[in-house]
C-alpha cells in the first residue's frame, strides 16, 4: 500500500454517494496489480480523501481500511486481480507457458560487496570470517559474547568504529543472539548470522534453535568448541555444539582448522537459505580463528554461483490435477498455514482465492498468511466451513478432517511434512500431495487455471455471499470485545482495540500472549499486509517476542515494530537483558508489557481438570505476586521512555506517548499494562 494512503472510516461506504468514484473505477486502466493496493487503484487519492471526510462528519472514527459495499468491491476485484484476465468459453483455459516465466527464481541471492574473484588478505581465519560476511552483503552479525570468540571481536573493532558492516548487535546470552536473528531472518527473508562461543553457548541458545527450526527461519550460526586443537581445556569435556542442537538443526558441521572456514561458511549460508529453510550451526576449535589462511589470503566468492537451488514446483500433470479439482468444486476451502513466511507467497494465495471466489481460514495465523480485512478471510476455525466443503486446499499446514466424499490436497515446501500421513496423532488420507515452494506452485496454479466469464460470474456471486459472511463474523467478534473494554482493571481486549487503532502499513506486531491470542488478537486486531504479524511458528520458548522484534526492527527500519509480550514470557525470556540489547544499540522498539500477574497457560490447564485449586479458589503455583512487578522502572534505569498504566481510559493515550517517545528519541520504550486474567471469560 502507499505510504500515502490515509487511514479510513471502518463502516461500509454508501453506493448512493459514490458516483465519481463509480465514473473513476470504469475508467482505471486493467493491470496486473498487488491485491494490497487495490484500494489504492480503485479509489483515487482525491476520492478516498472524500470518502474520508464524509465519514468524520457522520462521526465514524477513523479505525481501518474501506470496506466497500458489495458492488464496488466486485469492481475492485476485477481490477486488481486474476478476475480482470482475458475471458474464454471454459472453466479452464491454460495459459502459455511464459505466463510462469519467474517461477523458480530466489531472492535469497545477495548482491557481492566484492568484485567475485578478488583476492584479498587477510591475517588468520578471523579476519576471513568478517570478509566473508561483507562478501555476502551481511549488515548485522547479532552476538553472544564470549572469550573463545576473542580474534573475530578483535577484528571487528576497526568496523565498529567506523560504523561499517557487518554490525554486531549485542546479547547479554546466547538465547539472545539466535533469537534476534531469527527476527530479522523472518522479516528480511535473507539469512541471518548468529555468534557466540563455546559450552554454555549452544546449551543456552536450545530454545532459540528450536524456535527458528519450527519457524523455518534461515538462521546460520557460528559456535566455537570447548577444545584445542581436540584437547579439553579449562577442566571441562569436549562438548560439541552439534551433537546438542542436530535434532533441530537442517545441518551440522564441524571444521578443525581455519583453513576450512569459507567452505563451511558458504555451505552453511546456502544450505540455511535452500527450502525448507532452517537453522544451520558451524563450530570450530576456539584457537582455529587465529590460525592463518593458505597463502594469506582469500579469494572472495561470488554469492550468485554458489546459491541454494531454486524453489521447486510441482510437475504440470499434478498442477492441471489440482486446478481442475479447485476449479470444479461447488465449495472449495482454502486453508493458509505457514505460508506467511514469504510475503509474495501471501499475493498469490490472495489473487488465487479472488480467482476462485473461495473463502480462506487461517489455521494459526502466527504471520498474516491473508490480509484479515479480506471478505475472503473466514477466520481462524474451520470446524464449520469443513462440514460443506468438497475440495480443501492445504497451503502448509496440517492436515484437517474433512466431510465424507471431499477431496484433500496438500501443499508444502517440505517434504516430511508434505508426506505426513498424520494430523495430531490421528491418520489423515489425502487425494492429492504436493511438495513445492508456495509463491511458485500457487502462481503456476492461477496461471493454468486462466479465467473465463462463467468462472468469473461465479467468483463474483461467491464473494458476494463470503462478503456478507465476513461482515457477520466481524460483528460478532466486535460485541464480543465491547463487552470487556471498560472493564477495570484493564482488560487484554481493550488493549487490542487500542493496538488496533494505531495499526498501519508501517506497523509490525510482534508476538502477543499465547493464551489469548485467539480470543483477544484475531478478533481485536486488523493485520491486512504481509509481514504485519509475526508469532513463533510452533516453538514454544519463551523470550522470542522480546528479542525477536530487535531483529525485525533492524530487518525494517522504516516500519514500526510493537513487541506485545506477557508478564510471564518478559521473566522467563530474559526481558531486562532484551531491553538492554535494544537500548545500547538504538533499536526503537515499543515493548508492551500484558501484566496480569499470573502464568495464564498454566492456570488454565489446573482450571481444566477442576480440582481443588478451582474449589478453593488458589492459585499459588499460578499467580505471580507479590511483589507487584512494575517494569516501567527498568525502562527508567536504562534512561528509556517507561510507562505503567492501570486506567483502562489511559490505553490509548499510553501508546501514542510510546510511540511518540520512540519517534523522538529513535530509542526503544516500553509500556507495562497491568490487566485482568483472560482466563475462564469469554
Amino acid at each position: 500500500m502507499r505510504a500515502e494512503q490515509k487511514r479510513c472510516s471502518s463502516g461500509n461506504y454508501d453506493s448512493r454517494k459514490g458516483d465519481t468514484v463509480k465514473d473513476q473505477i470504469e475508467q482505471v486502466e486493467i493491470q496486473d496489480l498487488d491485491p494490497f493496493d487495490v484500494i489504492d487503484h480503485v479509489l483515487p487519492r482525491s476520492a478516498r480523501e472524500k470518502m474520508e471526510s464524509t465519514a468524520k462528519s457522520e462521526g465514524e472514527p477513523p479505525t481501518g481500511l474501506f470496506k466497500l459495499n458489495r458492488r464496488d468491491f466486485l469492481k475492485a476485484s476485477a481490477i486488481a486481480g486474476s478476475l480482470a484476465l482475458i475471458a474464454s468459453n471454459g472453466l479452464i483455459h491454460p495459459q502459455p507457458a511464459a505466463a510462469a516465466a519467474e517461477i523458480g527464481g530466489n531472492k535469497y541471492i545477495p548482491a557481492p560487496a566484492y568484485a567475485p574473484g578478488e583476492v584479498v588478505k587477510v591475517e588468520n581465519a578471523a579476519d576471513a570470517f568478517i570478509k566473508l560476511l561483507q562478501a555476502y552483503n551481511v549488515d548485522y552479525l547479532f552476538w553472544g559474547t564470549d572469550d573463545e570468540i576473542a580474534p573475530v571481536v578483535d577484528k571487528l573493532t576497526p568496523l565498529v568504529i567506523a560504523k561499517k558492516p557487518p554490525h554486531p548487535i549485542m546479547g547479554l546470552n546466547e538465547f539472545a543472539a539466535v533469537a534476534m536473528a531469527h527476527g530479522y531472518a523472518a522479516v528480511s527473508e535473507k539469512v541471518a548470522v548468529a555468534m557466540y562461543g563455546a559450552c554454555q553457548g549452544p546449551m543456552n541458545s536450545h530454545g532459540a534453535i528450536y524456535n527458528a527450526y519450527m519457524s523455518r527461519a534461515p538462521v546460520l550460526i557460528v559456535s566455537a568448541l570447548n577444545a584445542n586443537d581436540g584437547l579439553p581445556y579449562c577442566g571441562q569435556y569436549w562438548i560439541d555444539p552439534g551433537d546438542l542442537v542436530r535434532e533441530y538443526t537442517k545441518w551440522t558441521n564441524h571444521f578443525p582448522n581455519g583453513s576450512n572456514l569459507p567452505a563451511e561458511f558458504i555451505h552453511g549460508y546456502a544450505t540455511a537459505a535452500t527450502y525448507p529453510q532452517g537453522p544451520c550451526l558451524l563450530s570450530t576449535f576456539h584457537n582455529a580463528w587465529l590460525q592463518k589462511m593458505p597463502d594469506d589470503s582469500l579469494t572472495l566468492p561470488n554469492p550468485a554461483k554458489l546459491s541454494p537451488p531454486r524453489a521447486a514446483v510441482p510437475n504440470a500433470t499434478s498442477i492441471k490435477e489440482v486446478a481442475d479439482l479447485l476449479v470444479n468444486a461447488k465449495n472449495p476451502l482454502i486453508i493458509a498455514g505457514d505460508l506467511g513466511r514469504v510475503s509474495a507467497a501471501v499475493t498469490e494465495l490472495v489473487k488465487l482465492a479472488e480467482l476462485l471466489g473461495a473463502p480462506v481460514i487461517e489455521s494459526h495465523g502466527s504471520f498474516t498468511g491473508f490480509p484479515w480485512n479480506h471478505p475472503l478471510h473466514q477466520g481462524f476455525s474451520s470446524t464449520e466451513l469443513l462440514k460443506t466443503a468438497d475440495v480443501v486446499f492445504v497451503v502448509e499446514g496440517s492436515a484437517p478432517t474433512v466431510a465424507k466424499g471431499a477431496k484433500l490436497i496438500m501443499l508444502d515446501v517440505d517434504p516430511v511434512r508434505a508426506h505426513a500421513l498424520s494430523s495430531a496423532g490421528r491418520l489423515r488420507e489425502t487425494d492429492v500431495r504436493l511438495l513445492g515452494e508456495s509463491k511458485d506452485t500457487l502462481a503456476a496454479l492461477r496461471a493454468t487455471i486462466g479465467t473465463s466469464e462463467l468462472l468469473k460470474k461465479r467468483a463474483d456471486e461467491a464473494i458476494i455471499k463470503w462478503n456478507g459472511d465476513y461482515t457477520k463474523l466481524r460483528e460478532a467478534w466486535k460485541a464480543a470485545t465491547a463487552k470487556h473494554l471498560n472493564d477495570n482493571p484493564i482488560s487484554e481486549w481493550r488493549l487490542a482495540d487500542e493496538v488496533s487503532k494505531i495499526m498501519t502499513e508501517k506497523t509490525i506486531l510482534f508476538g502477543w500472549t499465547y493464551h489469548s491470542r485467539s480470543k483477544v488478537l484475531y478478533p481485536g486486531v486488523q493485520t491486512n499486509y504481509p509481514k504485519s504479524y509475526i508469532y513463533t511458528l510452533g516453538g514454544s520458548h519463551l523470550g522470542q517476542t522480546l528479542y525477536g522484534a530487535i531483529g525485525a526492527q533492524l530487518a525494517a527500519p522504516d516500519k514500526q515494530v510493537i513487541a506485545v509480550s506477557g508478564d510471564l514470557e518478559w521473566h522467563m525470556g530474559h526481558g531486562g537483558a532484551a531491553l538492554w540489547s535494544a537500548a545500547h544499540h538504538n533499536v526503537p522498539v515499543l515493548y508492551v508489557i500484558v501484566n496480569n500477574h499470573e502464568m495464564s497457560q498454566t492456570k488454565s490447564g489446573q482450571m481444566n481438570i477442576k480440582g481443588e485449586g478451582v474449589t478453593l479458589n488458589n492459585w499459588w503455583a499460578q499467580e505471580i505476586f507479590p511483589p507487584m512487578s512494575d517494569y516501567s522502572q527498568l525502562a527508567k534505569a536504562y534512561g528509556i521512555y517507561g510507562e505503567c498504566v492501570k486506567d483502562p481510559n489511559e490505553v490509548g493515550p499510553a501508546l501514542k506517548r510510546g510511540l511518540d517517545a520512540v519517534a523522538k528519541n529513535k530509542q526503544p520504550a516500553l509500556l507495562d499494562i497491568w490487566t485482568a486474567s483472560v482466563v475462564g471469560i469469554t
